[in-house]
Formats: C-alpha cells, sequence, structure tokens
C-alpha cells in the first residue's frame, strides 16, 4: 500500500521524502518526481494561501504531474510489484493544505485505487456499524482532498503514537 504522511507524523513501511527539499538530516529516500517545482514553490509561499490560491496551485501541479506521466507510470508500476508499504513524506501537516494529497489523489487512487492507503493519522471517534467512516469530511482528507480549514470541520483524532524522524 502506498500511503502519505508529514515528516513527523507516522509513518507506514519505508518513508519516501516528495518534497522538492528533503530535512536536513533525512536518511531515507528522496522522490523529487511528486514535488512542486522551485518555481511554484516559490510563488506559493508568496501567495495569498487562500482557496483561490490553493485552486492555482493545484491547477499548476496537476500541469507538472501530467508533464512527468510516464516517469510517475513507471514508479507506479514498480510499487505494484513491490509487497512493502511505503509512506509518501513532506512538510505539511495533517489537513494543511499539500500537494501530497493531489498525489495521492491524482496519481496513485485515480489510477491505482487498489494501491492507495490513505492519510497516515487519521482515525475518528465515531465508526459506523460495518467499519465505514461516518465523517465524509475525513474520508475526503484521507482520499488526499485536504483543505486548511478541513481538520475544524470534522471529528478526526490524530493518533498519538508517533513513529519520529531525527531532523
Amino acid at each position: 500500500m502506498i500511503y502519505s504522511s508529514f515528516y513527523r507524523g507516522e509513518i507506514r513501511g519505508k518513508a519516501i521524502s516528495i518534497s522538492l527539499y528533503p530535512p536536513k538530516n533525512w536518511k531515507g529516500k528522496h522522490l523529487p518526481l511528486f514535488a512542486p517545482t522551485p518555481e511554484l514553490l516559490k510563488w506559493w509561499k508568496s501567495s495569498a494561501q487562500n482557496a483561490e490560491a490553493e485552486q492555482e496551485y493545484e491547477r499548476q501541479f496537476l500541469l507538472i504531474l501530467q508533464s512527468r506521466e510516464q516517469l510517475i507510470e513507471l514508479w507506479v508500476r514498480k510499487q505494484q510489484q513491490a509487497s512493502a508499504d511505503i509512506t509518501l513524506c513532506c512538510f505539511e501537516k495533517i489537513g494543511d493544505f499539500c500537494y501530497r494529497y493531489i498525489v495521492g489523489r491524482e496519481v496513485v487512487a485515480r489510477s491505482h485505487p487498489q494501491m492507495w492507503g490513505g492519510e497516515v493519522g487519521l482515525v475518528t471517534d465515531q465508526m459506523s456499524t460495518n467499519g465505514t467512516q461516518n465523517d465524509s469530511g475525513l474520508t475526503q482528507l484521507s482520499n488526499g482532498i485536504g483543505q486548511s480549514n478541513t481538520l475544524t470541520t470534522t471529528s478526526i483524532l490524530i493518533e498519538k503514537s508517533y513513529t519520529r524522524i531525527a531532523t
């Protein structure tokens, strides 16, 4: 399965950095294939970082992913053959706007849904009787649709046990 998380969050399987620049003391693999370009990152940091900016960022990032489509497909095929879990990591905490949700939703969940494990560390305090999540906001977030206000509108508990990565 392929999961996503932030560097200091819970990790399942092997941690792989997908940020443009991994943390200074990062010891794991770095996969810039899923990172934004330096130009897009610079634009984001100087933007209003509001809903309109998020939409523009997503539009630009999807174009970047599209330009890398052949390499991405090769990577996904390789992961299908591997049996180990991996967690794609970047800096933003759960619920903060982040390209890793776009990667999860557009690259993994859409083309290979059987491989997508979602965002690690999301649990609800209420589960339905058949074991599915009651909260549609949580389901959207775990499927990669993370908006900055999602956490305030859902009943999410973050698991208290973390695998820490030294930074």
